[in-house]
């Protein structure tokens, strides 16, 4: 955030080394973070449909 960055968190995707790691992650990132969204809600809006060929 410092460097104008923005950061995403997708919360269900967050990986650490014991759950007290994944807890405390659950407890900091909002505080550094501007969005924090599960896989679907990242997945979802950059999904493009199949174009039929038949």
């Amino acid at each position: 955030m410092e460097l104008g960055l923005h950061v995403t968190i997708v919360t269900d995707r967050t990986a650490a080394f014991t759950d007290e790691g994944v807890l405390a992650a659950r407890i900091n990132d909002p505080m550094y973070v501007h969005a924090m969204l599960r896989t679907d809600e990242v997945i979802d809006p950059i999904t493009v449909p199949a174009i039929s060929t038949g």
